[in-house]
């Protein structure tokens, strides 16, 4: 049984706006209020938790930083989830495999994509599948890392010897693009392609509190997306 329309306008998307009010600065087309909102979505949902505890510990970081990733290229790309198959004719290049034959999942590419994206992760640039296959879904699936993997909370982010992940520095950065991105959208117009897969994403996230939801229709198909790199930090 779905929620009433007063119920779902009363859910909370952050600690501070409700889906009524996100669909209110939606309507009145308020940028920063929006950017606002969604960087406070994400970090107080991934980032602070971690981060402002006595007893931090490196896994959960880079588990919250994985969620996050994934969770911030959906944004960028309009995409409602990344459980799906992408043909590799439509992977970018930087990220295509080269089996043209061989499909890859939204989650990994996703990766690829933001490692691609920002400069700051350059170096993982080489061992994106590896590190979606042996990180990312050893932590999420099995809670321990694969292929070596090892994970600290000193060092440099990133040793390719290892290879060794410094996952209080990952947290920061994957925290970092999360204001980046928020600042993209605060100087965007309103009518490009980063706002129409903004509210795509949205959409889909408000849908997913209630399928009974009437939703707008989608404003953009996912492969109006921003190309890489869309960010100099």
């Amino acid at each position: 049984m779905s929620m009433s329309s007063n119920k779902v306008g009363d859910a909370r998307l952050s600690s501070s706006v409700t889906i009524s009010q996100y669909r209110a600065m939606e309507c009145s087309k308020d940028r920063a209020g929006l950017a606002n909102f969604i960087e406070q979505r994400l970090l107080e949902r991934y980032v602070l938790p971690v981060t402002r505890t006595c007893h931090k510990n490196g896994f959960l970081m880079v588990a919250a930083s994985c969620l996050l990733i994934e969770t911030l290229e959906s944004f960028y790309r309009g995409w409602d989830s990344t459980h799906k198959f992408i043909k590799s004719a439509d992977i970018e290049s930087a990220c295509r495999p080269t089996d043209l034959k061989e499909n890859l999942s939204k989650g990994e590419v996703a990766f690829c994509y933001f490692f691609q994206r920002f400069p700051k992760f350059s170096g993982l640039r080489p061992v994106a599948r590896s590190f979606y296959k042996d990180v990312r879904c050893g932590i999420l699936h099995q809670g321990e890392t694969r292929g070596g993997w090892r994970v600290l909370r000193r060092g440099p982010m990133f040793e390719p010897e290892g290879p060794t992940l410094n996952a209080a520095r990952f947290l920061n950065e994957v925290a970092g693009a999360v204001k980046e991105y928020a600042r993209c959208l605060r100087s965007a117009q309103w009518e490009s392609d980063l706002w129409a897969n903004f509210k795509n994403k949205m959409d889909a996230t408000i849908k997913h509190c209630d399928p009974a939801v009437e939703l707008p229709l989608q404003r953009l198909t996912a492969a109006s997306v921003q190309p890489l790199p869309a960010s100099n930090s």
